[in-house]
């Protein structure tokens, strides 16, 4: 084969620190414009970004250059920085760590809906539940120290 294909998306999850709403309206109004822009810049395509109050959802379409710990590090950092400069009276700050986990192109559509209905979805269900189903769907689980493992007959 003489030429590289690339298609590869993530739909990745973070909170706020301590899990705290800190997703205030004003911010969340162009949050998601922002963290475009970020990916933008990285070679990336913000495909979808949701969320609530306390975490945010994004699907994104990777570059091919760019490793998933140097975006997410950029995406974090970079809006912490924008938010803290833009609303200086507002407390803000991302939760270490986030979840990442793979997206088939027969899936997208799905995963769009799925990040575009946060704020029916958590009038139901709480973030922990969310994660664990989603952790679930991927093979994983939580344990009861808050460390992930694979579920047996998983990859």
């Amino acid at each position: 084969m003489g030429s590289t294909y690339h298609s590869v998306r993530i739909h990745v999850v973070f909170a706020c620190r301590e899990r705290r709403p800190l997703i205030v309206p004003e911010i969340k109004a162009d949050l998601f414009k922002y963290i475009h822009g970020i990916c933008d810049k990285r070679g990336c395509k913000l495909i979808e970004g949701g969320g609530v109050a306390d975490h945010v959802h994004l699907l994104i379409g990777l570059s091919m250059t760019k490793s998933i710990a140097d975006l997410l590090r950029d995406i974090k950092t970079n809006t912490s920085r924008w938010i803290h400069e833009t609303w200086p009276q507002q407390e803000f700050g991302w939760q270490d760590g986030y979840g990442v986990f793979s997206v088939s192109a027969s899936l997208v559509q799905r995963t769009r809906d799925y990040i575009r209905n946060q704020e029916a979805r958590h009038q139901k269900q709480t973030f922990d539940e969310e994660l664990d189903e989603i952790l679930e769907m991927h093979g994983m689980k939580r344990n009861p120290d808050g460390s992930v493992s694979q579920v047996e007959g998983t990859l």
